[in-house]
Parts: C-alpha cells; sequence; structure tokens
C-alpha cells in the first residue's frame, strides 16, 4: 500500500475513531503490508529455487546422455573393427563354405557382445540418433545376407566384395551418427554430408580393408543389382560434380 493512501486513510481514521486506537490501526496496516512484502520475496525465491534445480536438472540429463553416446559410439567402432577382422578372414583363397561360415560365425559372437552393450545404452538416445542406429544395424543385416546368399550359390571369391562395399556403408553410417551425437540439430541434407565425410574422412571410410580387384568387383555388381544401381548413381552423382 503506497504512503498516499496510507496518510488518507488515518486522515479519516481520525475523524471516526478515538486517538488511542489510530496507532493500533498504523500498526496493522503495517503488519500487513510486511506480511505481504515477505509473501512476495518468498514466492520470488521459490521461483528462482525451482529455476535453478530445473537448470541443474537439465544439464545433468545432458551429461548423462553424453556418457552414454560415447558408449554406443565406442561399440560402433568396435563393430567396425570386426568387420574389419572379417575382411582378413575372407581375404585368402575362400573356395568353400568353410571360410565364409567360420568367419561369419566369430562376427557374430562379437556382434552380439557389442549389441548388448549399445542396447543398455540406447535408451538414453534421441529419436534422431536412434533412428541412425538402426539404419547402421540395417547395413550389417545387409551383410549378412548377402554372405548368406554368396555361400548358398557357391560364389565364396565374392564374400571380399561384399564385406568391402557394406564396410564403407558401415563407417559412413557411424560418423553420421557421431554428427548427431555433436548436434541434434545436424544438416538434414545426410547426402551432402555424406559426400564432405567421404573426402574428410577417406581412411575411417576405407578402414575395413583395401577394394578387391576390378574383376571381382565387377562380378559382385552383377550379382547384386541393388549395389550396382547404388554404385551407379553414386558415379553419376561424382560425374556432375567434375562437370560443375
Amino acid at each position: 500500500m503506497d504512503p498516499k493512501t496510507v496518510e488518507h486513510i488515518i486522515d479519516a481514521a481520525k475523524f471516526v475513531l478515538p486517538s488511542v486506537v489510530i496507532p493500533l490501526v498504523i500498526i496493522a496496516m503495517n503488519n500487513a503490508h510486511n506480511r505481504k512484502t515477505r509473501a512476495s520475496e518468498q514466492a520470488f525465491q521459490l521461483s528462482m529455487v525451482s529455476a535453478e534445480k530445473n537448470v541443474a536438472s537439465e544439464f545433468t540429463v545432458q551429461e548423462e546422455r553424453r556418457v552414454h553416446e560415447k558408449e554406443v559410439y565406442a561399440s560402433m567402432l568396435k563393430i567396425l573393427f570386426e568387420v574389419q577382422r572379417l575382411h582378413i578372414d575372407l581375404s585368402g583363397n575362400c573356395v568353400d563354405y568353410k571360410c565364409i561360415d567360420s568367419a561369419v560365425s566369430n562376427f557374430k559372437i562379437a556382434l552380439t557382445t557389442y549389441q548388448a552393450r549399445i542396447s543398455d545404452n540406447q535408451i538414453y538416445l534421441t529419436p534422431e540418433a536412434t533412428n541412425e542406429l538402426y539404419g547402421f544395424y540395417q547395413q550389417v543385416g545387409d551383410l549378412l545376407t548377402e554372405l548368406k546368399e554368396i555361400q548358398d550359390k557357391q560364389k565364396y571369391h565374392l564374400a571380399i566384395a561384399s564385406v568391402y562395399y557394406n564396410s564403407r556403408e558401415l563407417a559412413m553410417a557411424t560418423l553420421l551418427l557421431r554428427i548427431n551425437f555433436a548436434d541434434v540439430t545436424a544438416p538434414q541434407d545426410e547426402e551432402g554430408v555424406a559426400e564432405e565425410l567421404a573426402v574428410k574422412y577417406k581412411n575411417f571410410i576405407n578402414c575395413c580393408g583395401r577394394v578387391p580387384r576390378l574383376a571381382i568387383m565387377k562380378e559382385y555388381e552383377e550379382f547384386t543389382p541393388e549395389v550396382a544401381e547404388s554404385l551407379d548413381e553414386k558415379r553419376m552423382e561424382t560425374e556432375e560434380l567434375r562437370t560443375n
């Protein structure tokens, strides 16, 4: 209550109340004003405490998410290492089903271990990161499906080409997920981003072994039409970039 209002009330009280009552009125009015002031201060302090708790809680959640993102990324890198081992195991003279069977069995054992670690941490990932992660898993599934088909059709020498092609796709998926971890608002143009990454991180993309002989790659493209189509599209994009 402002001072002028208080003064008017006191002046009015002088005409209607005994002089002994006026001090009591003034005290009561001051007490009411003080209670209102204290209530406002308490409400402000509570709002400040609540805001500080919200900021601290959000920071804690972000820090916790980063810890789990690191665990997921580390496990994906270890899966890529196992793909590299798969490439090595299939680099020799693969002449029967046993070479593929043995190499794939070892790969699956390691894959199961790292998938379990990822599973323990992926609940903390953003929906965008989870989507990228399942794209990585889909590529692993494509690799294993191709190797099974190569084994069934006794095209054992093509196994190395399948591992080489899919390993590059897996490495790219890993990099894209790492970008998502760094910034959840990463560019939506994944094709453009992928082109930049392929140049900037050439060694990482080719992490899992050298390209097989040209004759084997050509036969692999004929064996897997969708791969040939994808490679043709990439060649056309490369030519357009060179032309422009």
